[in-house]
C-alpha cells in the first residue's frame, strides 16, 4: 500500500509509527491510548532509522492523512 489514507475514513492501529500529513507538512507519528483516550504522538526528530527522537504528544493534533511506512529492503 502506497497512498494516502484519509483520516476521516481510517485510523492507523495504536503505537505504530506511520508517515502523517500535518498541516500540510509530512512528518512521522503514532496514535496511542494515554488511559483516558487516544492521542497523536507527533515526531519533532526522527533517526535515520525513522525511530522518533523526539515526540510531542496533544488531543488537538488531527492529521489529515495517514500512510504505513514501509520496511526498508534488505542491502545486497
Amino acid at each position: 500500500m502506497n497512498e494516502w489514507i484519509d483520516t476521516d475514513e481510517m485510523l492507523p492501529e495504536l503505537d505504530i509509527n506511520v508517515f502523517v500529513v500535518l498541516n500540510g507538512k509530512i512528518t512521522v507519528g503514532s496514535r496511542f491510548d494515554d488511559g483516558e483516550g487516544w492521542l497523536w504522538a507527533i515526531a519533532q526528530s526522527i533517526d535515520d532509522d525513522l525511530n522518533t527522537a523526539e515526540t510531542l504528544c496533544d488531543d488537538e493534533y488531527f492529521p489529515s492523512y495517514w500512510m504505513p511506512i514501509m520496511a526498508v529492503p534488505n542491502a545486497k
